[in-house]
Parts: structure tokens; sequence; C-alpha cells
């Protein structure tokens, strides 16, 4: 059974009357003894909306050593702490004081509940969802290619350009913005597909990305979602939906073990699951759940 949790985003605001604001770091934990706290490894995105984010950091090291304190008491009095640390193991009320009482370049969002197996894994999940690093690598050729191919053989099914397809759909569940790249819809929505490229150069960016968007996948499926036409109106999508997802070959060694560990999840998740080879057959399965509900 998984555990319940809570995340909060650390958000940088240089000016507090302008409200502009940039997350630097989340922190996942509950008061058992499981924290985890992640910031971001430069400050140059943060400083660009003014002011110096790099000031935060003697705060952030306090943060960061109260939750090594709440995951290890022992470290109390051992001499493994910075010396400006709270003294403490960090608690949810002791953030949540905190929260009401930040109201400077360094803010603290109200929390998200989350579920998971432990704050570490969950920090890895929500982590991409909250939080921008710096670099970011360009939309991957062979991913964009992908796209493109499913939405040509999409449209060919229905032999016109409106086909019933939501492009970068907004779907919403459990409070929270999951990623798909496409959606067919009638009443309701049908069929999704996502599109992932293994190739990419960051294993690690794709590794995070495929466990982002399983997370959703697994929020869907217990709770459903919603799909956003407008900001008035919106369709259900039922936590029966069939859901594919599109990827290339791998090419190493390690992509091969990330794809055969992702596999297992979208096999435990009911996601079809289809090579870059059979994008054809991909559009006509979702074409056919589609037609199938009409």
């Amino acid at each position: 059974m998984k555990n319940s949790y809570k995340a909060w985003t650390l958000r940088f605001v240089p000016d507090s009357v302008r409200g502009e604001f940039i997350n630097i770091g989340l922190i996942v934990g509950c008061n058992y003894a499981d924290w985890a706290i992640h910031t971001v490894d430069s400050f140059s995105r943060a400083n660009k909306i003014g002011g110096d984010a790099q000031l935060l950091t003697p705060f952030l090291d306090s943060l960061k050593s109260s939750v090594s304190v709440a995951n290890d008491p022992s470290l109390i009095g051992a001499g493994k702490l910075p010396l400006w640390t709270f003294g403490q193991g960090i608690t949810e009320g002791y953030l949540d004081d905190l929260r009401r009482r930040l109201n400077n370049s360094l803010q603290i969002s109200e929390p998200h509940l989350a579920h998971g197996d432990s704050a570490q894994e969950i920090l890895e999940l929500l982590y991409p969802h909250f939080v921008c690093e710096n670099v970011r690598e360009p939309l991957h050729r062979v991913r964009t290619q992908m796209r493109h191919s499913f939405q040509e053989a999409i449209r060919g099914i229905w032999h016109q350009e409106n086909a019933p397809l939501v492009i970068d759909p907004v779907v919403l569940s459990g409070g929270e913005r999951h990623d798909f790249d496409f959606a067919l819809h009638a009443s309701q929505v049908e069929q999704m597909t996502q599109v992932i490229s293994l190739t990419r150069k960051d294993i690690g960016a794709v590794r995070r990305d495929i466990r982002a968007w399983n997370y959703g996948v697994t929020s869907l499926r217990e709770r459903g979602a919603s799909l956003e036409i407008s900001p008035d109106e919106s369709l259900r999508i039922p936590p029966t939906i069939d859901i594919s997802i599109i990827h290339d070959e791998p090419r190493t060694a390690a992509q091969e073990d990330l794809l055969a560990e992702a596999q297992q999840g979208w096999r435990n998740m009911l996601v079809r699951d289809f090579t870059s080879a059979r994008i054809g057959e991909a559009a006509q399965q979702a074409a056919s759940s589609l037609l199938a509900a009409s």
C-alpha cells in the first residue's frame, strides 16, 4: 500500500510586491522520518527575473540539514552539520509555520498531496513537473519526427485536417497537470498517446521523464482525469481509457535496460507499447478505440 506524503515547492521571489517567482526546489516528506529535498544546480535562470538567488544558499543549506536530521537524528552533535542550521529535524508543522512567516525572497508553497513508497521516489517523480532546471535539451529531432508521423497517420485515417485530435492536451488529474502528446475524443476522451525518445544524450533526464509520465498515468488510472478544451469546457477522461506510448529503438545497453524497466511499468498500467516502426499501427489502434466508442 502506498504511503501518504506532502510536497512543498521552494520559490524565489525577488520582489514580493510584483509577486513574480521561480520554483527553485522541492521538499517531500511526512512526520514519519522520511524526507527528501532537492534544489536547482544553478540560480542563473532564477536571477533573470531580478535579484540574486545565490543569497538564499545558506537558508537552503539549513533546510537540507534539517531534512538530514529528520531522517537521521544521530547527526545532531556529530559535527556533520553546517554551522548555520535549524538544529532540529524538519516536520510538517515546522514547514507550515515557515510557509506562513516567510514573505521575502524565499517562499514556500502550500503542500501538494502525493502517494508513493518513499519521499525520494516521489521527489524524483514530481521534481521535473514543478522545477525547471536551467539547461534544457532542445526538443529531440527523432521525437519531433515521431510526433509528426503519428499526427499525419491519424489525419490520413479521417482523410481530413479536422480529425478529432487534440495536440498537447491539458490533462488534469488529482489537482495536477500531466503530459500527453495526443488525445482523441468524441463526447469524452477515448484514447491518448505519448511519444518519447530513448536516444537523447541525457539518459538520466529520459528516466526522470518516464517516471514522471508513469506517475501521471497511475493517477489517471486511479481517479480518472479531465481534458481542458477551453477555460469553460472540459471533457471527461475515464480511468479505463486506452493509452499508448510510442518510442524509438534503443541504441545502447543502458537504453535497452531503461526500456525494459519502463515496459514492465507500462504493462502494469495497461499501456500499449509501440516502436517508431509501428506508428501506423499505433494510429490505427487509437482510431479503433475512438470508433468503438462512437
